[in-house]
């Protein structure tokens, strides 16, 4: 099709031997690189539990993530653990909207969902803050988590 429709070919791989972000652990290591991680996220202030949720998320590119801790003061209602994610998703990962921060780059949206409310509006309050949103695109993407929320709560479903 890309050749076709766009004059484009692309090299096919093998998707057993791409490197996935954040894979490059020793496959015979991993519980004590990823526990190295972790002890590494409370040397910059996190608790043991999100230092250990983080490494696990992050891979091998957890001490990126927990460099951040330097150069960023915790958001106002997020957790140090939750700032430091959504600053490594908006600088390295593309993360443009709330959306795809809950969604796509944490499990926030899928497997957190009890405490996911609290943190809507502080999300959304910090990349406004990074992106200089203006109060309708602000507006514009509250509703978009409200309707992503609604979709994976089934909402349409249970009324």
């Amino acid at each position: 099709i890309l050749k076709a429709e766009f004059d484009r070919s692309f090299k096919l791989i093998n998707s057993k031997t791409y490197p996935v972000s954040g894979g490059e652990l020793n496959p015979a290591n991993v519980d004590s690189e990823i526990e190295a991680f972790a002890q590494l996220g409370v040397s910059r202030g996190l608790d043991s539990k999100e230092a250990q949720y983080l490494a696990n998320l992050y891979g091998s590119n957890a001490p990126k993530v927990f460099a951040l801790a330097h150069s960023l003061e915790q958001a106002p209602g997020l957790s140090l653990a939750d700032t430091l994610s959504l600053h490594y998703a908006m600088r390295n990962e593309l993360a443009l909207s709330p959306v795809d921060f809950l969604l796509r780059r944490t499990n926030h949206m899928l497997f957190m969902r009890d405490s996911l409310d609290s943190i809507v509006e502080p999300v959304l309050d910090e990349m406004g803050r990074f992106y200089d949103w203006t109060e309708d695109e602000k507006a514009t993407y509250r509703a978009d988590v409200e309707a992503a929320l609604a979709n994976n709560d089934l909402a349409e479903l249970k009324n």
